[in-house]
């Protein structure tokens, strides 16, 4: 049986993107005002519970979950198990009802995924850039069209390794 991702489950993304957004701005010194009054500590949110993330190796590699899940959990009591797969299993992992949220980037298998019914919304919450790095020698001048370096390589038939694994990377890779 599958099981659709709730409203609920898109509050707690939005509340993810919020705590990201508001991390990643903080800055070590403390809004005048907003410190806790003299001798006491901020309070912890009451335990909500766990939720299950599957997101990418890439985003997990970064070291980002690491800082943000924390401050995330303090915030809103809900713990974050992270299952860290390439995005075609962290997709299948939401449509067999085995994840709760998803940080993936496949733009049309997300799209894919809320249109079968197993998402009611997506959002963007981040992007990354495509890099393609091979040996100096000037085979391929250096560029910022990624589809033109792709067309270099398919025509000057250089050696191209792929994941091949159905990552968002892959599929990116197969799109150009």
């Amino acid at each position: 049986m599958r099981k659709k991702l709730s409203l609920s489950l898109t509050i707690i993304l939005i509340l993810f993107i919020t705590i990201f957004i508001l991390a990643g701005c903080s800055t070590t010194d403390p809004t005048p005002g907003s410190e806790p009054a003299h001798g006491s500590e901020p309070e912890q949110a009451i335990s909500q519970g766990t939720i299950v993330l599957a997101t990418t190796t890439s985003t997990d590699d970064s070291g980002l979950l690491d800082f943000i899940l924390p401050v995330f959990t303090f915030e809103t009591g809900w713990e974050v198990q992270v299952i860290s797969v390439g995005t075609g299993a962290a997709l299948q992992l939401g449509r067999d009802g085995e994840a709760d949220v998803l940080l993936v980037h496949a733009r049309a298998q997300e799209d894919q995924f809320v249109e079968d019914g197993y998402a009611e919304e997506r959002f963007d919450v981040m992007y990354n850039d495509f890099v393609v790095v091979g040996p100096d020698g000037g085979a391929i001048t250096h560029n910022d069209d990624i589809a033109q370096t792709f067309k270099d390589i398919h025509q000057k038939n250089l050696m191209f390794i792929s994941r091949s694994d159905e990552s968002g990377t892959h599929t990116r890779e197969l799109q150009i």
